[in-house]
């Protein structure tokens, strides 16, 4: 297994698109100062899986100038980074003479998670996938939301092309189904490209497996 320190992780504050800086004379929005909340952690599987997105919220400051009601508006993809994301908002204090200015109402908030790294991915062995009654297929890289046509996963692939450590992404499956899931994904073969990645280890994949 990979181990990933936090300096690989970069992650952008941006309040929302076009929203005014902290330094326009008409303020609309309460600046999010990196001194008002606690130091955001990129969640540790996150970083196996090598997940990036970014996540809306909205949020009311409280009259103690704490991030009050903080709601998902926008999903990353990713219910690891969402989740990380409140927990950030949450974290926040205002001072009093943000509080005096912006309390009471409510605010868009957009987090970025973002990797400084991307390593070369392994490409799927055409036709390697078991035949399947259920499943139709595996897209990788599809960042779409799990449906009725497909259930959106991660996984992490070995350095012989295997699949292990399969997830599901968004709505519980049940057991039966989740280990139908994890054997039709481990069912199929990678290989990787010795010009590309000469000694390879793991790598971390995410898509989509379409269903019939």
């Amino acid at each position: 297994m990979k181990n990933y320190p936090a300096s690989v992780a970069s992650v952008l504050i941006l309040a929302a698109t076009s929203l005014p800086s902290a330094a326009a004379p008409a303020q609309k929005y309460p600046p999010v100062a990196p001194q008002y909340c606690a130091k955001p952690e990129y969640p540790k599987e996150a970083l196996r899986y090598e997940l990036e997105g970014k996540t809306t919220l909205r949020y009311t400051i409280s009259p103690e100038g704490r991030m009050v009601d903080v709601t998902v508006t926008k999903s990353s993809g990713w219910r690891l980074l969402d989740d990380a994301t409140v927990a950030f908002a949450s974290s926040c204090a205002f001072p009093p003479e943000q509080i005096a200015a912006f309390q009471g109402k409510t605010y868009p908030l957009q987090y970025v998670w973002s990797l400084d790294r991307h390593e070369a991915h392994p490409a799927l062995v055409t036709d390697s996938c078991q035949a399947s009654q259920t499943f139709a297929g595996l897209k990788l890289f599809d960042d779409q939301s799990s449906d009725e046509r497909g259930l959106k996963i991660r996984f992490l692939v070995d350095a012989a092309g295997q699949p292990y450590g399969v997830k599901s992404e968004g709505g519980s499956l049940d057991t039966a189904t989740a280990d139908q899931l994890a054997a039709y994904v481990q069912s199929c073969r990678f290989v990787f490209d010795p010009k590309v990645v000469p000694k390879p280890s793991t790598d971390a994949m995410f898509g989509r497996v379409l269903m019939r």
